[in-house]
């Protein structure tokens, strides 16, 4: 039951720390498919508290919704990419990216457009932050910075 181990000492190649190739790697098949941590739970303890923070290079904005609920986004605009709100902390109603002025709620869903006109037949419904799994335990909230990968903290702290 144990992890077998090598007859000797094993030298590991100091670029394997410096590599971007492998990092990238590793970013893309660990670090983006596992839960991180993203904000302890009294970061965002009232309704529309908020955390934007860069997790394993993508851009997650964290807000407890007024239901209390905490869920997190890609903190990119649905229009552009653009990053919505800057990396940092505090309390809003609203998100409002700076390329377009598209506006989001706490729930994510895309709430004002400014000029809509110009932007033809939008389905607004369909323009929301994009989700990101969630889940908040033990005073931490845990997100997958993947928005098609699943989240499950009992399996990932070995009780599933």
């Amino acid at each position: 039951g144990t992890v077998p181990l090598a007859e000797g000492i094993v030298k590991v190649p100091a670029a394997n720390y410096v590599d971007p190739a492998r990092y990238q790697a590793e970013l893309a098949l660990i670090f983006r498919r596992l839960p991180l941590v993203a904000a302890a739970s009294a970061e965002i303890h009232r309704p529309r508290d908020y955390r934007s923070i860069d997790l394993a290079g993508v851009p997650v904005l964290v807000v407890r919704g007024d239901d209390g609920e905490v869920r997190a986004y890609l903190n990119m605009c649905s229009h552009r990419g653009a990053v919505v709100v800057p990396e940092g902390h505090g309390s809003a109603r609203r998100f409002t990216c700076p390329y377009h002025a598209w506006t989001y709620d706490a729930a994510g869903c895309l709430v004002g457009v400014l000029d809509r006109e110009e932007f033809g037949p939008l389905d607004v419904a369909s323009h929301g932050l994009r989700p990101l799994p969630t889940a908040e335990r033990a005073g931490l909230v845990f997100v997958v910075p993947d928005p098609v990968s699943a989240i499950d903290t009992d399996a990932f702290a070995g009780r599933g």
